[in-house]
């Protein structure tokens, strides 16, 4: 297998080496890296971008400045013409090989984007993403947002500051920049809901109101026992009431599917079904949050915990997961056929080096696409950009016209952890001799779990 280091990295959300954003941008350089082979010293630029939209960005153009040690430069330009990223999601382009591998910094900017049948050209110089002001609240308004951010299963401490907003952009005191959106991309949290967490007179009348209700809530429980206590006969009011606050210490503590499952078990006690409801609709929170932000295993966990308590909304989620599962993910149910566990595996590259091939590296999409890049190989006809298909239901990988043998087959390792794709052919040569690659025990590539 061929070695890499990561020689260097800076990512959108690291304070030492950010990457820039142009304000208004629809498109975030979300990470820059660079990994050079540690034999041959073969460098390649390693990009991660992200859509900041709720529209499909179908081409973009991008210009990457590289500085060696030695002080010389290199431009490498980045211009997809199909690169159809979803609102959203992130989007990987090839890696590209650079001059040298003695690489000292890269700056990555974005020119131009068009996004949802709209162009956008840059402007002005990008900077670090900017963040709000610090929030202006007495104590009694910061403890009822910090009361509110809890009860939407957030953290205060993750929103520290206001809301930075212009015409057609703004930062979400998560730090997530959004361009023409209503909630965060990585938070979910709406904007105006945002907005209202930085109203003094907001949160007053919120603090007003939780402090009444909670007096009510007391009143009810008290003078529901009663109006209860034939059919709290039957589970016992003692046993009802410590399992009820049991549930409530869960509730309190952020503890929602422990919660839920508390609270059902003691569903005929009055005040318990209203937190039922309640209770559904946190969990609900938390797997939209999860599933937006591309953590679908948690998402489905989480929906799993709700089960016939969810909503509509929670039923569709729950049943997009499954489409995802089934039609993008089936290779990694070769491995595992648990259905939360197909979501751990992500689409990515490795490479594979022998006696014969020196660097391959590939990467399989969601989309269904396949690209393979090979160098160094003692056979020149071998080396280059080979782009094919991949079947995860049928398990096969398609490489139309390359010389050493167009279908391969996807064959799973439990014990190795890993996956490889081996030719179907275990025989093909070139002049009498074999490419020996084809008869390797780990075949072509190898896909390794993460």
């Amino acid at each position: 297998m061929a070695n890499y280091k990561v020689i260097f990295k800076a990512t959108s959300n690291e304070p030492g080496t950010p990457t820039h954003w142009e304000p208004g941008c629809p498109l975030l350089v979300k990470a820059v890296q660079v990994a050079r082979d540690t034999q041959t010293g073969s460098a390649y630029l390693q990009l991660k971008l992200w859509n900041l939209t709720d529209k499909t960005i179908g081409s973009f153009v991008l210009k990457a400045e590289i500085t060696y040690q030695d002080g010389t430069r290199e431009t490498v330009e980045v211009n997809p013409l199909d690169a159809d990223i979803a609102p959203c999601y992130d989007y990987k382009p090839e890696p590209i090989s650079l001059a040298h591998g003695n690489v000292d910094k890269v700056e990555a900017r974005i020119l131009a984007v068009t996004c949802g049948g709209a162009g956008w050209q840059s402007a002005r110089v990008a900077q670090p993403i900017p963040h709000g002001a610090p929030l202006n609240l007495g104590q009694q308004a910061l403890a009822e947002r910090r009361n509110i951010l809890a009860d939407l299963g957030k953290s205060a401490d993750k929103y520290p500051t206001g809301v930075l907003c212009e015409d057609d952009w703004w930062i979400c005191p998560c730090g997530a920049p959004n361009v023409g959106r209503s909630c965060c991309l990585a938070c979910n949290m709406p904007l105006d809901t945002l907005r209202q967490l930085e109203n003094e007179n907001y949160l007053h009348a919120k603090a007003k109101a939780r402090s009444a209700s909670r007096k009510s809530t007391k009143r009810r429980i008290v003078f529901g026992v009663l109006a209860a206590a034939i059919a709290l006969i039957a589970i016992g009011f003692g046993i009802a009431t410590v399992k009820y606050n049991n549930a409530m210490t869960l509730y309190e503590a952020g503890n929602y599917t422990g919660a839920l499952g508390a609270f059902s078990e003691v569903s005929l006690f009055p005040p318990a079904s209203g937190m039922i409801e309640q209770t559904s609709q946190q969990i609900e929170v938390q797997a939209r949050e999860a599933y937006d932000q591309g953590d679908w295993s948690t998402a489905y966990n989480l929906l799993q915990a709700l089960g016939e308590k969810g909503s509509s909304n929670a039923k569709m989620m729950e049943a997009q997961l499954r489409s995802i599962s089934d039609a993008l993910y089936e290779l990694n149910g070769y491995l595992d056929t648990d259905l939360s566990s197909r979501f751990h595996y992500k689409d990515g590259s490795s490479s594979w080096s022998g006696d014969e091939l020196v660097s391959c590296l590939f990467r399989l999409e969601r989309k269904g696409s396949c690209i393979v890049q090979i160098s160094e190989s003692k056979w020149p006809e071998l080396n280059g950009t080979w782009e094919g298909t991949w079947d995860p239901k049928a398990l096969t990988v398609t490489l139309p016209g390359f010389p050493g043998g167009e279908e391969w087959t996807i064959g799973g390792e439990r014990e190795r952890n890993h996956i490889s794709i081996n030719g179907s052919s275990r025989s093909t040569t070139k002049t009498g001799e074999m490419y020996r690659f084809l008869d390797s025990d780990t075949g072509l590539f190898s896909i390794d779990r993460s």
